[in-house]
């Protein structure tokens, strides 16, 4: 999938949503970025996936939730940004926290 694909199937995907907040008081069209490829860290903190960037959840200046999209199974996930994990193993990286589904059932989950 290229850029203007990626941003195609997500604002089709996103439609039933639009207009609506989620509970942090935000709505897709607040949250969508133009999509890029970004690497992210799995659970273990060294094995990597490339994912699609198309949705951020902002405080201020601040990234707290990302959504992003597995091109190869067209399933939406969230990933964040760890400054600090208990274990060390995903301090100051970007991670993959897991496939949610839809893009309503991640956007919900953010």
């Amino acid at each position: 999938m290229n850029q203007a694909e990626v941003s195609a199937f997500v604002h089709e995907a996103a439609k039933e949503r639009i207009g609506v907040m989620n509970h942090h008081g935000i709505t897709p069209e607040d949250s969508f970025v133009t999509p890029q490829k970004k690497t992210y860290y799995e659970h273990d903190g060294v094995t990597t996936i490339e994912l699609w960037l198309v949705a951020e959840e902002r405080y201020g200046d601040t990234v707290r939730f990302e959504i992003v999209i597995d091109e190869r199974t067209k399933q939406f996930g969230l990933a964040t940004f760890v400054v600090w994990s208990g274990d060390g193993l995903l301090n100051n990286k970007d991670w993959y926290m897991g496939c949610y589904g839809t893009f309503a059932e991640t956007f919900d989950g953010m």
